[in-house]
C-alpha cells in the first residue's frame, strides 16, 4: 500500500479518531461496538471507517466469537512513517527554515 493511500485515508479527521482510539488500547484488540461509541458514531459509519483504514493495512481485525475486534498494525504504522521519511527526506533529516518565522 503506498504512503499516499494511507495518508488520504487518513485525511479525514473522524478516522484519524478511529485510529487514535485503537492506537491507545494497543496491544489489545478493540470490539467494534466499543469504538463506535468511544467517538459518537453510528454503526454503519464506525463500520465504514474500520473497513478504510483495514483496506489500507493500518488495523487488522479478527473475530472473537460473534465480536469483531480491531487491533493498529504496527508494521503498516512503521512503513507509513517510514516511507515519509525516506520518500520525502530521502532519509535525512530536514533542516526546514521558514522565512517568516512566526509561521510554523
Amino acid at each position: 500500500m503506498a504512503v499516499t493511500d494511507r495518508l488520504a485515508t487518513l485525511a479525514h479527521p473522524k478516522r484519524r479518531g478511529v485510529l487514535r482510539l485503537i492506537v491507545r488500547r494497543y496491544p489489545d484488540a478493540v470490539p467494534a461496538g466499543e469504538i463506535g461509541s468511544g467517538i459518537d458514531l453510528k454503526p454503519s459509519t464506525a463500520s465504514a471507517y474500520l473497513s478504510a483504514l483495514r483496506q489500507t493495512g493500518l488495523i487488522e481485525q479478527m473475530r472473537s466469537g460473534t465480536s469483531l475486534r480491531h487491533r493498529i498494525s504496527l508494521p503498516a504504522l512503521r512503513g507509513l512513517f517510514g516511507g515519509l521519511l525516506s520518500d520525502c527526506y530521502q532519509n535525512r533529516i530536514c533542516a526546514f527554515q521558514p522565512r517568516h518565522p512566526a509561521i510554523i
